[in-house]
């Protein structure tokens, strides 16, 4: 897992109806925050926006919740929100993924490249 140096972000995101959904929210704070993390995690993971705390041991709420400093039910909550927006989802064996990251990102996933190329061979 190599480490991207920085993450994206839209300077229009806040625009989106689904940040003026959580803008109406009362833990408001929290899950923008959770959010910021998450990308960030996932960018430092850089795994196609999966969350891994290493090759083989994807996130759980407790280990999000001990690397963001927060109770379990606070980012539990958070990223239940998150989910219900669908801006995370959970994937193979519960691993939770920013979702279109390698999309917003601009990630060149080489597996999908790697298929083409022997495709047309």
């Amino acid at each position: 897992m190599r480490e991207r140096k920085y993450v994206k972000f839209r300077v229009d995101m806040y625009e989106d109806t689904k940040f003026k959904i959580i803008d109406r929210m009362r833990n408001r704070d929290l899950i923008h925050y959770v959010w910021n993390r998450v990308v960030v995690l996932a960018g430092k993971v850089n795994q196609e926006g999966e969350l891994y705390m290493s090759r083989n041991i994807p996130y759980t709420v407790e280990t999000l919740s001990i690397e963001f400093n927060r109770d379990i039910s606070e980012v539990k909550s958070a990223l239940d929100v998150l989910i219900n927006l669908e801006m995370i989802e959970i994937v193979d064996n519960n691993i939770y993924k920013v979702k279109n990251f390698v999309k917003h990102q601009n990630i060149k996933v080489k597996e999908k490249n790697e298929i083409v190329k022997k495709k047309m061979r």
